[in-house]
C-alpha cells in the first residue's frame, strides 16, 4: 500500500494529512460545490482581513513616527 499525504489549507493554517485521517461524508456533487464555495468565501474574508490589518499597521506606523507639525529633528514639549 502506498503512503500518500497532502497539505490541507484551513483558515487558521496548513496541515499535512494522510489518507488514513480522512472520512468520507458521501456528499453529492452539488454539496461538494457548495462546500468549495464556502471555503473560497472564508479564504477571501480572511485574506481581506489580513490586508486590512497590514494597511492599519502601516497607517499607525506613519502616525506614530511622523510628527504632525512637519519634519523636526529636535525634541519639543507641548504645554
Amino acid at each position: 500500500m502506498n503512503d500518500f499525504s497532502f497539505t490541507v489549507r484551513l483558515w487558521y493554517g496548513e496541515h499535512t494529512v494522510g489518507l488514513q485521517h480522512l472520512k468520507s461524508f458521501n456528499y453529492l456533487p452539488q454539496e461538494c460545490q457548495q462546500m468549495q464555495s464556502l471555503s473560497d468565501r472564508i479564504s477571501r474574508v480572511y485574506s481581506d482581513l489580513l490586508e486590512e490589518t497590514v494597511n492599519m499597521q502601516a497607517m499607525l506606523r506613519r502616525c506614530l513616527w511622523q510628527p504632525l507639525w512637519g519634519n523636526t529633528t529636535h525634541p519639543f514639549t507641548l504645554i
